[in-house]
């Protein structure tokens, strides 16, 4: 009796167990799924150089098919010389083994960043990325051959100083470059500086530039965008037609150079502005604008085919020439002068009300006598 009693308690006590372990035990697999991992890490080699790695905290390989689910995937390149630090992130994708792509249906962030400011913000991890370019986006499909992102769904961009929205977005990791695909619109702020603790725009630059075009090319090592047109430039006092526009950035992403040329239809770029004495037009083949970097316009030149228009109350001077230029009032972004280049053969006409001197003869005067006394500006 003492025996079977002591069988018995072993029996259960192995029952309870094996019951315990159980409970324990992960869920078994669904019958579509022939395996399941702690993570999957691949990389795209060329030669000694590291071109991207993917990374997934878990996959799952699906039964008859040639497919895995990755989740929390993590894309991270270095480019063809490893001076880059891009990183694309995102919950879900399904990963097709046979072409490589990875498609991902869910929300997608992109980082853009050099591989000096990747390793100054692991150093210091509370401190704010200054230089980073951000891109939102979802659906995007990942070509493991060629390193290319691609989506047609609405897109976020957010840069130092500036921020906007488009239609469809593809990244070439290789190259590091960002095109959005259409119905691009941006805005650029004025640069902020820190005073006693808080950050506050430029004074005189507040107004923000608000630029569209039909779709844009970002190279972010160079720091240069180009915008496909039509094209337009706009602030509370400016307007800028173009058919191209290319904008360079400085170091620290503030526009520093923007460059307007005329369309496919050969109409040249305009640029309308308004003053406190009048409003101001300049067109060219080619209109150039220079920014300071408080970011305030500080000169327009216009070179090829240039026509300048002034007003100012019942006085109207124009003039036409190879080269134009239009100085600004520092800070404030109105006109303050529309000249004429040196040896860029100018001629000018003036209007003037009934009291005035005979048309043609005042603009004509002063360009001549300001050319005599070697004043025009080389532009």
């Amino acid at each position: 009796m003492l025996l079977a009693s002591l069988t018995l308690g072993v029996y259960l006590e192995r029952k309870w167990v094996a019951y315990r372990e159980q409970q324990k035990a992960p869920p078994p697999a669904p019958k579509d799924v022939t395996r399941s991992s702690n993570g999957l890490t691949f990389s795209k080699m060329d030669g000694n150089q590291k071109i991207f790695t993917v990374e997934a905290s878990k996959a799952t390989d699906f039964k008859d098919k040639d497919a895995s689910l990755l989740e929390d995937v993590k894309i991270t390149v270095f480019g063809k010389k490893g001076e880059r630090h891009d990183t694309i992130h995102t919950q879900s994708c399904q990963y097709e083994k046979v072409g490589g792509s990875i498609t991902c249906s869910g929300e997608m962030q992109l980082d853009l960043e050099s591989r000096t400011e990747a390793e100054r913000a692991a150093r210091n991890p509370g401190k704010k990325a200054e230089q980073k370019v951000r891109v939102e986006t979802r659906g995007v499909i990942f070509n493991r051959a060629n390193g290319m992102a691609r989506t047609d769904q609405p897109v976020k961009f957010i840069f130092p100083n500036g921020e906007g929205e488009a239609v469809g977005v593809e990244y070439h990791s290789e190259e590091g470059t960002v095109r959005l695909l259409r119905n691009v619109q941006f805005s650029l702020m004025a640069p902020q500086k820190t005073t006693a603790g808080r950050r506050t725009a430029s004074e005189g630059a507040k107004d923000p530039v608000r630029v569209t075009g039909k779709s844009l090319e970002f190279e972010r090592e160079s720091r240069t965008m180009q915008l496909y047109g039509p094209v337009e430039a706009e602030t509370r006092t400016t307007r800028l037609r173009a058919g191209r526009l290319f904008l360079t950035l400085d170091a620290a992403f503030r526009a520093e150079r923007l460059v307007a040329v005329a369309g496919p239809n050969g109409k040249n770029a305009e640029l309308e502005s308004q003053g406190t004495e009048g409003p101001t037009n300049l067109s060219a083949e080619t209109i150039t604008a220079q920014f300071a970097p408080e970011g305030w316009l500080t000169k327009i030149e216009g070179a090829g085919d240039v026509r300048g228009l002034r007003r100012n109350g019942k006085e109207a001077d124009d003039f036409r020439a190879d080269r134009g230029a239009l100085d600004l009032w520092p800070k404030a972004n109105e006109p303050r002068e529309l000249q004429c280049c040196r040896r860029a053969n100018c001629s000018w006409n003036s209007q003037m009300g009934k009291k005035g001197r005979a048309a043609g003869s005042s603009g004509r005067r002063l360009w001549e006598r300001e050319a005599s006394n070697g004043r025009m500006p080389r532009c």
